[in-house]
């Protein structure tokens, strides 16, 4: 979870709170000055958020263009081109943008979609449990540590016995099973895993370590 300050309207409803069986007293733990500083109200996730995973829903439902939906706060037009953009670069829509078939194999997986289509295309290898692996690692945050290089965590992960990791396996097994794979499968680089989920983020080396183009 990730630490960030409330809006005014969400600490008086928290305050709110201890008068619910009684009157009582809010204790807040920061200067009066600074809830003035406060937003008034906390922005809506749709304004914010990565929009993909909400239109690969509209395209499982045959709605090709989600802002001809009546949304309480229609969803910025620069983000639903952004995550268009994304989809039909990952194939999970085609260019009217309905559903494809791999984009429907996504949808089965309770992942971020560049995620999903990793686990997804992994499958079609053998390489489904491994590639859920990684999805567990890159949404779990501290599994294997805290380091940047997924493949030394992952060695580190396998070897985890604790409850959180325990359960983060048969989560992997879970998402490996839906993808059409099976845990066990011969194991795989992690590099040529997630290009499925990072497409747009491959480089061309340049000849000397460390540049690329």
């Amino acid at each position: 979870l990730e630490t960030v300050r409330v809006s005014k309207a969400s600490a008086d409803q928290r305050a709110g709170r201890a008068g619910r069986t009684q009157p009582g007293v809010a204790i807040r733990l920061w200067r009066a000055e600074q809830t003035a500083a406060l937003p008034a109200f906390t922005p809506p996730e749709i304004l914010e958020a990565d929009l993909s995973g909400l239109l690969l829903d509209c395209a499982a439902f045959g709605v090709a263009d989600p802002s001809a939906l009546a949304f309480l706060d229609p969803p910025p037009v620069p983000a639903l081109n952004e995550a268009r953009g994304l989809l039909r670069a990952l194939d999970a829509i085609d260019e009217t943008g309905r559903l494809t078939e791999a984009g429907a194999a996504m949808r089965k997986l309770a992942l971020p979609v560049r995620l999903a289509h990793m686990v997804a295309e992994a499958a079609g290898s053998g390489h489904a449990f491994e590639a859920a692996m990684f999805a567990v690692l890159l949404t779990e945050r501290g599994l294997g540590g805290l380091g940047a290089d997924l493949e030394r965590r992952l060695m580190r992960f396998r070897g985890e016995r604790s409850p959180r990791a325990t359960a983060a396996k048969q989560l992997a097994e879970r998402l490996a099973r839906q993808a059409g794979g099976a845990k066990g499968s011969e194991a795989a680089a992690g590099g040529p895993l997630l290009v499925h989920a990072w497409p747009d983020r491959v480089a061309k080396a340049r000849g000397e370590r460390g540049r690329f183009v």
